[in-house]
Formats: C-alpha cells, sequence, structure tokens
C-alpha cells in the first residue's frame, strides 16, 4: 500500500468511525434529570441512525473510485462491519444506563450482531450489486437479492433480540377488541398476538401478512376508543397489504437503478462513485418514504375505521409519551425515518378531520402549542 492510499484508508475509516465518536460525545453531554436525559438520548439515536445509514454509502462510493487497488477485498468488508458494529455496541450500552433497559450481555451481543447486519451488511452487499451492473454483468441481481434476504432475517432477529416474542391469543379484551373491529371494518386476520414488553420494555403494535401484534403493556394507558384506533392502524396495514406493496415497489426501484447503471462508462470512475452513492441512497430513501405514506394512510384509516379523531391523536400521544421518544424532527432527519413525528401525524390528523388549533389545544394543548409555534395552518 503506497502512502497515498494509506492516506484514503485513514480518511474512510475515520468516516465510518463518525457514528462511534458522535454517540459517545453526546453521552458525555447528556445533563439534566433521567427523563431529559432519556429523550435527549433517544433523539441523538435517531440522529446517529441517519449518520450510520449515510457512512456506508459513501465508504462504498469512495472504493467505486479505485483508489484502494492494492488493498485485498475484504478490506471492503471487515472495515465498515468493524466500526459499524462497534458504535452498535456502543449504542446498546449506553441504552442500557440511560434508558434503564434490562438487558443482559448476551442481549447486547445479539442485538449488535443483528443491529449491524441490517443496515450495514445488506448496504454493502447492495453495493456490490450496484457494482456488478456497473459493468454490464447481471449477476448483480443476485447481489440484491442477498441484500434482501440478509436486511429481512437482521429485521427480524433483531426485533427477537430486542425481545419480540409473538404469543397468539384466541380470548381476552385485545382479541375480542380485533376481532370485532376487523370484521366491521372488512380487514380480514387469521391471527392476534401479545408481546411481552420484555427486558428491552417494548411498547408497539405490529402488522402481518394476516395478523396483528400488540405488546402486552398497552391496556396500561389505554382504554376504550384509544386501544381500538391502534389496532385500526394495524388492520388498515393488514387490509391495505402494505408489506406486499413495499416488496413491488423496492423491487421496481432496484430493477430501475439496474437499468440505469448499464448506461454509465465504466471509465468514469467519479461517475462510477457519484451513481453508487446515490443509488444505495435512493433505495434507503424511497423505502422510508413508502414506510411514512403507509404510516400516514393508516392514521386516516384508523380515524375512519373508528370515527374517532381524537381518540387517535391521544393514542399516538400516549405512546409516545410512554417510550419517551421525540415528538418532533427536521424534515432532513425524517427523510431516514420508517415513522413521521409525533407533531406531522397529528397535523396530518387534524386536517383530515377539520380540527382547528383551537379545538385541538382543549384535549391536546401540548401538540397544539408546537403546532402554532411552527406557523402550521391546521383547517
Amino acid at each position: 500500500m503506497n502512502p497515498r492510499e494509506a492516506v484514503y484508508l485513514v480518511l474512510a475509516t475515520t468516516i465510518l468511525l463518525l457514528p462511534l465518536i458522535f454517540m459517545t460525545i453526546r453521552f458525555l453531554s447528556l445533563i439534566g434529570s433521567d427523563a431529559r436525559k432519556s429523550g435527549l438520548w433517544l433523539k441523538h439515536c435517531q440522529t446517529n441512525h441517519m449518520l450510520r445509514l449515510v457512512v456506508v454509502p459513501t465508504w462504498c462510493a469512495l472504493w467505486e473510485l479505485r483508489i484502494f487497488n492494492n488493498l485485498p477485498d475484504p478490506i471492503f468488508w471487515f472495515v465498515p462491519i468493524g466500526a459499524l458494529a462497534l458504535a452498535e455496541a456502543r449504542i446498546h450500552l449506553i441504552s442500557r444506563r440511560v434508558l434503564k433497559r434490562r438487558w443482559t450481555l448476551p442481549d447486547i451481543f445479539r442485538l449488535t450482531v443483528w443491529g449491524t447486519a441490517c443496515p450495514t451488511i445488506s448496504l454493502l452487499l447492495a453495493a456490490r450489486g450496484v457494482h456488478a451492473t456497473l459493468n454490464g454483468r447481471l449477476i448483480g441481481l443476485l447481489w440484491f437479492l442477498a441484500a434482501a434476504a440478509i436486511a429481512l432475517v437482521g429485521t427480524l432477529r433483531l426485533q427477537s433480540a430486542q425481545g419480540m416474542k409473538l404469543r397468539r391469543v384466541k380470548s381476552g379484551t385485545l382479541f375480542a377488541r380485533a376481532l370485532h373491529l376487523s370484521r366491521r371494518v372488512g380487514a380480514k386476520i387469521e391471527r392476534v398476538y401479545v408481546v411481552p414488553a420484555g427486558r428491552g420494555q417494548l411498547t408497539n403494535a405490529y402488522a402481518s401478512w394476516r395478523g396483528i401484534a400488540l405488546t402486552d403493556n398497552f391496556g396500561e394507558y389505554l382504554r376504550g376508543p384509544e386501544l381500538d384506533s391502534v389496532i385500526a392502524h394495524e388492520l388498515a396495514h393488514v387490509q391495505g397489504r402494505h408489506i406486499r406493496k413495499k416488496i413491488f415497489a423496492l423491487t421496481l426501484i432496484v430493477l430501475s437503478i439496474s437499468l440505469l447503471s448499464f448506461g454509465i462508462p465504466s471509465a468514469n470512475l467519479p461517475l462510477r462513485a457519484v451513481f453508487m452513492l446515490f443509488a444505495l441512497l435512493a433505495v434507503l430513501l424511497f423505502n422510508y418514504y413508502v414506510s411514512r405514506r403507509f404510516e400516514y394512510a393508516c392514521d386516516r384509516k384508523a380515524v375512519e375505521f373508528t370515527n374517532s379523531p381524537e381518540a387517535e391523536i391521544r393514542a399516538l400521544v400516549a405512546m409516545y409519551e410512554k417510550t419517551n421518544a421525540p415528538t418532533d424532527c427536521g424534515r432532513f432527519l425524517e427523510l431516514f425515518m420508517t415513522h413521521p413525528s409525533l407533531i406531522h401525524r397529528v397535523e396530518a390528523v387534524a386536517q383530515q378531520a377539520g380540527i382547528s388549533p383551537a379545538q385541538l389545544s382543549e384535549f391536546l394543548p401540548q401538540c397544539a402549542e408546537s403546532t402554532s409555534e411552527r406557523g402550521t395552518i391546521v383547517p
């Protein structure tokens, strides 16, 4: 390795270490009460997630410039995987302390492994797919399939590591409400699951092909119409076949990128690097965009199903308060999120239902205050 390559490698590795450096600095700067630290840390985690999603495509683009010609190919894999795994482990260790998670060291190891598999390893596989198609080789499509498989397995295993253990129920309040609502709105479901909150203190709801799942702590803070709103939101995912539509949409964009790559001259290295960065970010951003569109659609459907926009807003706020999640974020950061921020979701529900800021303030003063501060007009 010549001195020039050594400098490039140090620069590229430093870029990959930015998430680790960022999280360490953020942790050291946490001040205030436990609740404030928890909220700040969750917001820092969102920012760090975005940063990790940007540095991997940047690394792949630099590699496409062929400035590391004399380096063995395994470096392409091991350096980013190692750097991002360290950042992932650091995040979970700090989260255990700040968020009072009851994770054991084996839990953190599993979280680190699967949190690195998706998205880091899946992005590297996708980069290999782009590289192959840029060279006019259809085998690149197989790399994309491998990336999709790792992303799917990694996501499922990460949820399992977080404590998501599906327990099917055939009776009880949740089952009865889900079955009643599904019949009323015409959303066919075959399974209803309860997920123990567990050591990770999960608070969430999920939808699958023909089933829905809620963590077992929803009953602690949601009642009647609010609980129905959460169930209705998940039923809307099932009714809209969102998982299937998302897979189809992502397949189309990958095929489009593959077709475009055949037109990039193989000798134009700067253009190839730019295209690599564009392709990987395009897939990521499109994936998150589709997910947010589906969330907005399900919020609208939940209001239609329950005929209670107030219940939908209260349910959303209760979930964010329970998890101490940030209620707002910048537009750029939201591009890398699967769910819109609470403020944007509340705005959308209020606009759909014709709720004015004054009406909103009657039962949701904090959200109404936030929307008016941002200059939002709700008809």
